[in-house]
């Protein structure tokens, strides 16, 4: 696996920017949206939506960077076409290093904001899955990321929120009182929680920050639920304001964007 490594060495001892891969549709909201328990829209396989939108640069021969994922390539090996060249960008080398074998191609340790000239113009495809909230500054690395595409690729990422109500209480809530709710509820370790930032992760500064691409397609998400469940009544609450947030299509509050862009 050949790996680049441009991160000082102070941050590579950081691994802030590998994705807690949360389900965007996990089982039980699926089946409580089924006996209509929870939204319809709760049912929805967002997940399905995202690889249809990766699947035209998803090709055999092509150059794909999953940005962020470490340990969790956003598609395993026996998930891609043979002749794909896989390429791990991560801010830890750890995280890389622990993937499943013959996961990535090529390995770069870097912070995403930190340009990487050998990925100019080279892929066909980035894909990128609850990753962005965990950058420190989103618009540096849509700049870098607009250079590695091809002429004809594509950037597909699921994101989390800046103002969907977990956003706001990561933000409030201690680190270590945070990681341990976020464990708890998510079902995850501790160790693969991931402190978030969510910088520029609302609609308007997603949209600025893209603005020099040549197409965007944004869709906000209502679906923050899985956080509340352990408290019904808090559950209630929520799914009442999220609702209201829904009907009214007030993007700045979704909990989640489902993003496509090509430079």
């Amino acid at each position: 696996m050949d790996g680049y490594d441009r991160t000082p060495r102070a941050q590579r001892e950081r691994m802030t920017s590998s994705a807690l891969h949360t389900p965007s549709t996990p089982s039980w909201s699926a089946d409580l949206a089924a006996a209509g328990k929870l939204p319809p829209r709760y049912a929805e396989l967002v997940r399905e939506r995202f690889d249809a939108l990766a699947a035209p640069g998803l090709r055999d021969g092509a150059t794909v960077l999953d940005l962020g994922s470490g340990r969790d390539p956003v598609y395993p090996v026996g998930t891609r076409p043979a002749g794909v060249r896989y390429l791990g960008l991560d801010v830890s080398a750890h995280e890389l290093e622990v993937a499943p074998p013959g996961s990535y191609d090529e390995a770069i340790v870097t912070d995403a904001a930190v340009p990487v000239p050998a990925l100019e113009g080279r892929c066909d495809l980035i894909v990128s899955w609850q990753v962005f909230e965990h950058l420190d500054d989103l618009p540096a690395t849509v700049a870098n990321l607009r250079g590695y595409l091809k002429p004809e690729g594509r950037l597909v990422a699921m994101l989390s929120g800046r103002f969907a109500a977990f956003a706001l209480a990561n933000a409030v809530l201690p680190a270590r009182v945070g990681n341990a709710v976020a464990s708890r509820v998510l079902g995850v370790p501790s160790e693969d929680v991931f402190p978030a930032h969510y910088h520029h992760c609302h609609s308007s500064a997603l949209r600025r920050a893209f603005r020099e691409w040549g197409s965007v397609e944004l869709e906000p998400l209502y679906r923050g639920a899985v956080y509340f469940r352990p408290v019904p009544p808090a559950l209630a609450a929520y799914l009442r304001y999220e609702n209201w947030a829904h009907r009214r299509r007030i993007e700045t509050l979704a909990t989640h964007y489902l993003l496509c862009a090509s430079p």
